[in-house]
Formats: structure tokens, C-alpha cells, sequence
């Protein structure tokens, strides 16, 4: 029913933490990704990009090749600047909160997404901590670490060219904010899950020097990069846009 697919750029004794917890939970099949870049491998690479295209064209490669080949009805896509906790048996808490979903709801699943814990104060990770979060819910701007998306919701993507393939997404920001909006306007349920936590710890990979460039440069291309697309997609006022799909389509 669900495919791992862990995205790993330049944490590689993360993703290896990451690989081994899935396997002791019961998950099968895992696909591992490496991004290409020059810092070594993880041990549990298993497709290795040779050259790098940053998580939004890494997380592209992968998805395409499950999708294509492996097709499943979701797909767990894991940032691996995440770290799973001791206290959460993964498989069996996310095939609850399917199983729910689909008991509960005459909507579809599209986009199942982990709550999370860490240092970071509720300004940076908004309607995401668990202190914030009671019951599972609908949200409209996520920060995607540990993430559930149905085969459905990818496959109105790509005839989209929206979200993970949206090629002038290069950095990857605006890919949660798109998925979601996709989502809405196909009817298909979204929601923050307030069973399913991961510990982040932001920009991770910037704090230990392992990229090609600074924070601030990053956060500043990022933006423009899907401000521009979204403005050339949707229009000026895409954000009331979003905004209005998402309120059209809450379950909570």
C-alpha cells in the first residue's frame, strides 16, 4: 500500500538512521535517493543521481520511476533533515490514519502530512508543531519532512506540470503550497496528522556547511523562483486563489 522514498541531500548518516528504522518498522521496498552531489554516498543508496539536481528534481526521478514501474497506492516521501522518534511505530500509524480517512470520509486521500517537533519557534513552523495541533487538520502552507501522497494526487500533478513537476520549482519551494492546491481543487483530502510526528531541525544541512550556497542566498532564489512561476500559472492573485481552494475543501 505504501512506498518509502527517503531524499537524501548531503545528510548521509541521516538517511542511513532513516533506512534502518524503516526496515525495523516493516516497511519494504524502500527506495533511497542520492541527489548527486559531491559529499559521499549513504550506505543505503540505492539510486544515485549523477549529477546534482537539488530534492525538487531528486524527489521527480523518484517518484517518476515508482510511478512508472513500481506503481503503489502511496507513496512516503521522507526529507531526511528529519529524524523519526522512538515512541512511533511508522507503518502501523500511518495505515491507522489511512484506514480512518477512508472509513470516515467519501473524499480521497491526497496528502496525508506529519506534525513536528524541534527547536524551531512556532513562527518558523506554523500549524505544524504538536502543541498546535490536537486533531488532525487541514493546512494550507506545510513544511514537507514526512509526508504520505497518493498516486492519485501525483498523477493530477503531472498532467499539471504542478508541484514536485513543476521544472521551474528548481529549489523546491512552493511545492507544498502547489501539492495542496492541487489537492483542493480535485476534492482529494488533505491534512496534517497529529499521530504522525518527526523531530526537524531546519536548514540542517546549510548549519554544517555541506551546500553550494548560503541560507540567505538560498531563501532568496527560492522565493523569486516560485513567485514567478505561480504569478505565470495562476495569475497575480494566486495566493487568494490557493487560499479559496483551500477553504472550499476543509474536512475539519
Amino acid at each position: 500500500m505504501i512506498t518509502p522514498l527517503i531524499c537524501n541531500y548531503n545528510l548521509p548518516d541521516e538517511t542511513d538512521v532513516i533506512y534502518k528504522r524503516l526496515i525495523e518498522d516493516g516497511f519494504t521496498d524502500i527506495l533511497s535517493i542520492d541527489n548527486g552531489s559531491t559529499i559521499r554516498k549513504a550506505i543505503s543508496s540505492n539510486l544515485i543521481l549523477p549529477k546534482n539536481i537539488r530534492f525538487s528534481g531528486q524527489a521527480r526521478i523518484g517518484l517518476t520511476y515508482l510511478m512508472d514501474y513500481f506503481p503503489n497506492e502511496f507513496y512516503l516521501i521522507i526529507n531526511n533533515s528529519g529524524s523519526l522518534l522512538d515512541n512511533i511505530q511508522y507503518k502501523t500509524v500511518i495505515e491507522e490514519e489511512v484506514f480512518f480517512l477512508k472509513k470516515n470520509y467519501s473524499n480521497k486521500i491526497g496528502l496525508i502530512i506529519s506534525s513536528l517537533k524541534g527547536k524551531s519557534s512556532l513562527k518558523d513552523i506554523p500549524r505544524q508543531h504538536p502543541k498546535n495541533i490536537q486533531k488532525s487538520q487541514t493546512i494550507e502552507s506545510p513544511q514537507l519532512i514526512f509526508y504520505i501522497v497518493s498516486h492519485e494526487l501525483l498523477n493530477k500533478c503531472r498532467e499539471e506540470k504542478a508541484a514536485f513537476f513543476n521544472l521551474d520549482l528548481y529549489r523546491g519551494h512552493g511545492i507544498g503550497p502547489e501539492l495542496i492546491f492541487i489537492a483542493n481543487k480535485n476534492n482529494l483530502i488533505n491534512i496534517c496528522s497529529s499521530k504522525i510526528c518527526v523531530d526537524w531541525e531546519p536548514n540542517k544541512s546549510y548549519k554544517i556547511k555541506n551546500t553550494v550556497e548560503s541560507i540567505e542566498e538560498y531563501h532568496k532564489k527560492a522565493s523569486t523562483e516560485m513567485t514567478k512561476s505561480f504569478k505565470k500559472k495562476y495569475g497575480f492573485f494566486w495566493e487568494k486563489k490557493f487560499r479559496n481552494a483551500s477553504i472550499k475543501n476543509k474536512i475539519s
